[in-house]
């Protein structure tokens, strides 16, 4: 009788060379190093985009577990962690990194990317945390389509607010932000209407993350070169024309 194990649980070291090879990470811009009044999760953001084509971007991640000791992954993650995790101290203040220093005193000396990051946001949001998350989440329900001056940037920033809020762990469901940027360009894209219509034949656990940035990509092509109408004037349009962009633009993935 033979047995089977469950599905391989991911571990950081999943996406790490299978050898220890030197790399060099690029320091962030001066003006964009942490400081205590610097918004957290935008800078978290910044550190995930420069270490995700070093596929790095997992060890910064406290969420996903870590090889264990006996894996023989073990030994290529500790060194790339550990690079990592040095890293992060040059990209914050000196202040910041002060109490950094004075936290490995305290809780013990773990280099380690995904320590040195959880220290790094208990040190800038502390108890304030809560505080941080509601903000964002008022941000994010406040936040609507002629505070921009064009489509484009309204897109950019709604999705920007919406990986923020997964960042710090109060994802907003992905059909409720699908919804609402919808409902925000209803007005100014015609085919808007089309992708409510196609849509509506999908599953809600059909609409993943990978599915609404893909929708949201769809709408970003939308507004650059589908011809706009003003608000109020919402209606299906020209079924050829919705039907040729779609297949153009959007390449039928549904």
């Amino acid at each position: 009788m033979s047995s089977h194990s469950g599905p391989r649980t991911k571990t950081q070291s999943d996406l790490l060379p299978t050898e220890i090879k030197a790399i060099e990470i690029d320091k962030l811009d001066e003006n964009d190093i942490l400081e205590r009044d610097t918004d957290f999760p935008e800078w978290k953001t910044m550190i995930d985009c420069t270490l995700l084509p070093l596929r790095c971007y997992d060890l910064v991640q406290s969420n996903i577990p870590r090889p264990k000791p006996e894996d023989t992954c073990h030994r290529v993650w500790h060194y790339y962690s550990t690079v990592v995790g040095g890293w992060l101290y040059s990209q914050v203040s000196d202040s910041i990194r002060s109490d950094l220093v004075h936290a490995r005193t305290k809780e013990g000396d773990d280099f380690h990317a995904d320590v040195v990051m959880e220290r790094i946001e208990k040190i800038v949001l502390g108890n304030g945390r809560v505080q941080t998350i509601l903000f964002k989440l008022n941000t994010f329900w406040s936040i609507n389509r002629n505070q921009y001056d064009s489509a484009i940037d309204f897109i950019n920033d709604f999705n920007a607010h919406v990986k923020l809020l997964h960042d710090l762990d109060v994802p907003i469901p992905w059909i409720v932000a699908l919804g609402r940027i919808l409902q925000q360009l209803e007005d100014e894209l015609p085919s808007v209407q089309f992708m409510r219509y196609k849509i509506g034949h999908m599953l809600p656990e059909e609409i993943t993350g990978e599915k609404f940035f893909e929708l949201c990509a769809s709408l970003r092509y939308a507004a650059k070169h589908e011809d706009t109408r003003p608000a109020g004037t919402a209606n299906f349009g020209n079924a050829n024309a919705n039907t040729n962009y779609m297949k153009k633009g959007w390449g039928g993935k549904f």
